[in-house]
């Protein structure tokens, strides 16, 4: 069964899980990885943006079953309450 954007994209708990996967291995990994150039006031965008576009490639294989399935059962249970609030 698919799930319609919508639910996906307002799910509070989804994002939440999101947010904190793309600080941890986005954010978190892209400034550790770069930590050098910060500190010594090195000034590239073009290039610290070539290279930041790949982090986002590490959270793409990983998703949240469990969440997941939650949105599911209330979705296909049609309970439009708890579709944001699981």
């Amino acid at each position: 069964m698919a799930l319609p954007l919508r639910a996906l994209t307002t799910h509070d708990v989804l994002y939440n899980w999101y947010c904190h996967q793309w600080n941890v291995y986005v954010e978190n990994a892209f400034y550790n990885d770069n930590k050098e150039y910060f500190e010594a006031g090195i000034n590239d965008p073009e290039n610290f943006q070539k290279l930041f576009m790949d982090y986002p490639k590490t959270i793409e294989k990983y998703y949240p079953k469990p969440i997941l399935n939650t949105i599911k059962k209330a979705f296909k249970a049609n309970d439009k309450t708890k579709l944001n609030k699981s």
